[in-house]
């Protein structure tokens, strides 16, 4: 990683510095924040876990404010995330990404604000590193006929490397802002301009954003509000011996409105309309270099969305209708079969009524429309997409301490593609959800139950497609049971069960051969202990956690060359091992919490052979005889720590 300050001239203002600074800098800047300032307030946070047998991840933050003294602060915004997998030969880091943000104010006069800023941001993915360090000047005058501007404008220095190449520039650019507001009339009404440019030769880098906004309230019988907002960008990045410049162009209107009709009906609109485009150019930067056509397209954006809502002591109901339009055209030949016109329209409605307080029923029905249209005759993604679904939830509270939930429901989603040559990709899905629950807390026990009984049926519309039909049928249920032997000292059982069966269906017999089934079970048991002091609260909490995952499937049997034979074949997975995990919460701000799973893990095969015979995957005896054997310490460990130091009472600037 490269962190950046000034040095000299713009070729050396760049200079490399170890990533290892700014992870240091992340662990130890809270505490030189009080060294720094007299009164500050900043955020950090810490999480770091194994999420695989290879695999850690590591993510930590650091932002906050210090008030240097009555006319000048500083603000940070420091972070890091990681993603490191222990078995690669090399770059075991998948995903390394580095950010920070440092911003220095200084009010020397009471219209009149000095800002020196340093960003800098790396990511490993795109191997691109941008950085820069700028200073901006801010100036607020009088409100001249109730409008209230303000002018900024700021230069500074560029470093952006990326593709093996790296440019370092002049940076500059400025923003005025003009805002009104009439409580009287109770309006207001404002707009932005924003520009900046930096100038990497031989790269040139562009911005400009400009809104404009007005919002008028109608009392207490509604509002209204409109904007309209221009943005152009312009990146140029190195291709293949070229420059490439991406050029967007976007012309957008946002419009949104409530009206109350009545104490009972409200109605609210919601609308976008956009015009985007997008240009690619390039440009030689050597003698053999071949240099790509450029291209461009042209978009059509449009999202709409109407609601009415109507509300009684014990019913409550709604209804939406949208509707979304998106069409892309681009400008050459080459391009032309990525066109794009595409729309979808959709509905929803939903009620909720209480036959008395302790039982009510709630209902949610949505549709949805998707129409997909290529114009060239070399695509051939033509397609409709309708989805229908259909919730109702049933809630009860039978005493004080005992409540269930029962819930249904069923979506229908068909798939058609329009040309004959996609027509055997055709289907039609139903699936069917049953969700019951219960939560019984008599006293000091109590056990809260989920469970999903999920059915999904998938069938080809052609009569010669029939062999890709399928049946997935998944059964969940979670159960948590807590017993509380003291105020402070409580045992608790958790355990959750997965099945997921897949089969090959015929739909006409409504009949299913089995493919492949894969069944989880997990079960722990925990002791919690919790500690409340004046100064912190913490709890511990150590048990033992057992988990084991079975797929069932078909396989082939073969032992020295004789003709294979069918197999009931399990691959079975086991991990299980004790669990401690500590947590707590000081009255500083500070929060804690890490867990650590020491676990046995156990992967083997179980068969049972049959004298079928079998064409497919086979296994040998010592295939099926392997097995591994290992611990794995599992650990998740987060920090969150809020600070605050005050050394003296700073007067509003």
């Amino acid at each position: 990683m490269q962190a950046c300050f000034g040095l000299g001239n713009l070729d050396k203002l760049f200079v490399p510095v170890p990533k290892v600074y700014l992870i240091l800098a992340l662990l130890l800047f809270p505490f030189a924040v009080r060294a720094v300032s007299p009164d500050s307030t900043a955020v950090y946070e810490l999480k770091s876990k194994r999420i695989g047998i290879n695999t850690f991840s590591m993510y930590s933050f650091l932002a906050g404010a210090d008030s240097l003294n009555a006319k000048q602060v500083l603000r940070y915004y420091l972070f890091q995330d990681h993603l490191y997998n222990s078995v690669l030969p090399e770059n075991r880091f998948t995903r390394e990404d580095y950010f920070a943000n440092l911003e220095h104010s200084w009010r020397f006069r009471p219209k009149w604000m000095l800002q020196e800023r340093f960003l800098y941001q790396n990511n490993r993915a795109s191997q691109a590193s941008v950085s820069s360090l700028t200073g901006q000047l801010h100036f607020t005058p009088n409100p001249l006929f109730d409008w209230q501007t303000s002018y900024s404008v700021f230069a500074g220095v560029k470093r952006d490397a990326r593709s093996l190449f790296a440019d370092t520039g002049p940076e500059y650019g400025g923003t005025l802002t003009v805002s009104q507001y009439q409580p009287e009339l109770l309006k207001s009404a404002g707009g932005s301009i924003f520009f900046s440019q930096a100038s990497l030769a031989p790269r040139q880098f562009q911005r400009l954003l400009a809104d404009a906004r007005y919002e008028k309230q109608f009392g207490a019988y509604g509002s209204t509000s409109l904007r309209a907002e221009y943005r152009r960008n312009r990146t140029e990045d190195y291709l293949s011996g070229n420059v490439q410049r991406i050029q967007s162009d976007t012309l957008a209107i946002y419009g949104n409105g409530t009206y109350v009709a009545t104490e009972q009906l409200s109605f609210r609109s919601s609308n976008y309309l956009a015009l985007p485009a997008r240009a690619f150019s390039y440009r030689g930067i050597t003698e053999n270099a071949s240099r790509p056509t450029d291209s461009r397209y042209e978009q059509f954006e449009l999202v709409t969305l109407q609601e009415a809502i109507f509300k009684l002591p014990k019913l409550q109901a709604g209804a939406q209708l949208g509707y979304k339009e998106r069409n892309r055209r681009y400008n050459n030949d080459r391009d032309k079969p990525k066109d794009l016109l595409q729309n979808t329209t959709s509905w929803g409605l939903n009620l909720t009524y209480l036959f008395t307080e302790k039982h009510s029923i709630s209902s949610q029905a949505q549709g949805e429309l998707l129409r997909v249209n290529t114009p060239s005759n070399q695509n051939n993604e033509d397609r409709d997409e309708a989805l229908y679904q259909g919730r109702i939830v049933f809630t009860s509270r039978w005493l004080p301490g005992f409540r269930t939930n029962i819930g249904l429901v069923g979506t229908y989603k068909q798939y058609v593609f329009i040309k004959a040559v996609q027509t055997a990709e055709n289907y039609t899905e139903r699936s069917l959800h049953y969700e019951p629950g219960f939560i019984w807390a008599p006293g000091r026990f109590s056990w809260e139950a989920q469970m999903q009984v999920q059915a999904n049926y998938q069938v080809r519309d052609l009569s010669t497609e029939q062999l890709k039909n399928r049946a997935n049928r998944t059964f969940n249920q979670t159960h948590q049971l807590r017993y509380d032997l003291t105020r402070n000292l409580a045992l608790q059982l958790e355990y959750y069960r997965r099945e997921n069966r897949l089969g090959l269906l015929n739909w006409d017999n409504f009949s299913e051969s089995p493919l492949d089934t894969t069944i989880s079970n997990s079960l722990a048991f925990f002791v919690r202990k919790g500690i409340t002091g004046r100064k912190m609260q913490t709890s511990l909490r150590a048990g033992y956690r057992y988990f084991e995952q079975r797929i069932q499937g078909k396989a082939g049997f073969s032992d020295q060359g004789q003709t294979p034979t069918q197999i009931y074949l399990h691959n079975i997975t086991r991990q299980h091992g004790p669990e401690l995990s500590y947590e707590c919460h000081t009255h500083k701000g500070l929060r804690i919490y890490t867990s650590f799973w020491l676990q046995r893990l156990h992967t083997f095969k179980a068969y049972r052979q049959t004298d079928l015979p079998y064409l497919g995957t086979t296994y040998s005896p010592e295939e099926l005889q392997q097995q591994t054997k290992a611990w794995y310490p599992y650990f998740d460990v987060s920090v969150h720590w809020a600070l605050r130091f005050s050394g003296y009472r700073s007067r509003r600037i």
